[in-house]
């Protein structure tokens, strides 16, 4: 296949050789709780180096991109000081090529099915990854701001887009107009009335 650039994104080795026999625990990077600390009371670890358990995937992961160094070295600041604040942000990073801007979301670990919006000849296209018709990652380039924060919400959610892929593929559909989640009230004491009528609203 012809084309006019090619980029190879390899990723990075974590220096993590001066932790050896340390006792702090080490795989792919320094492994760290939900609040970012190791297993070494009192030290924490962020950024590139740091394997942490991404709550949203369940999955052990490195994420390789200064943002993402940015968000988990605040958060360990804050946790240092004793706050105990889980990491749960969707993971992702950007990249400018050229006059072109991407953005990346989320994880394609056993993906099942891909849709994708707009148009790669109109310099406006997303590629949406999903996993048993839940949204787990996507590609977006040259897209609305909204757009990006509303995948990141469905992403989170783990919404089931299973009646919604024809608006997944149509540009013009408000992504942010699906609903991300269910909210149940219950409502404790009132009146006999209420009790009949129910107390269960959804």
């Amino acid at each position: 296949m012809r084309c006019d650039l090619a980029v190879v994104a390899i990723g990075v080795t974590p220096n993590i050789e001066f932790l050896r026999g340390s006792g702090i625990e080490l795989e792919d990077g320094v492994v760290i709780d939900q609040d970012l600390e190791t297993n070494a009371p009192g030290i924490f670890a962020a950024g590139d180096v740091a394997s942490f358990l991404d709550p949203i995937f369940g999955e052990r992961r490195r994420i390789e991109h200064w943002d993402n160094a940015v968000q988990q070295g605040r958060l360990a600041a804050r946790n240092m000081l004793g706050q105990s604040l889980r990491y749960d942000a969707v993971s992702y990073f950007f990249s400018d090529i050229g006059d072109l801007s991407f953005v990346f979301l989320g994880s394609t670990n056993g993906i099942d099915e891909r849709i994708g919006r707009g148009s790669l000849e109109d310099r406006s296209f997303a590629l949406f990854y999903l996993k048993n018709n839940v949204l787990r990652a996507a590609f977006s380039m040259v897209r609305p701001a909204a757009e990006t924060r509303a995948i990141e919400s469905l992403i989170r959610h783990r919404v089931d887009l299973r009646s919604l892929k024809a608006g997944l593929a149509d540009a013009n559909f408000a992504l942010d107009a699906i609903p991300t989640q269910t909210v149940l009230i219950l409502q404790g004491g009132g009146g006999a009335l209420s009790r009949r009528r129910g107390a269960c609203r959804q």
